[in-house]
């Protein structure tokens, strides 16, 4: 899941990229999705490192932000 992930990431990325080459803006709808990911790796290292005990749900929790 995190390869299909980061890979959605990277052509996220590039997306990125040519708009802020093109506009100098980022959309937001990419900052979100990008933030999402950051976020969702972070707390499956925590699970990985054992830090923490729950399993991280596969959500970007984003809608706060």
């Amino acid at each position: 899941m995190l390869a299909l992930i980061g890979r959605l990431s990277w052509v996220v990325w590039l997306l990125a990229a040519t708009s802020i080459l093109r506009n100098e803006r980022y959309l937001e709808r990419l900052w979100l999705f990008q933030t999402g990911v950051i976020h969702w790796e972070a707390r499956l290292l925590g699970y990985l490192a054992s830090l923490i005990e729950p399993y991280p749900p596969f959500a970007f929790d984003t809608a706060s932000r």
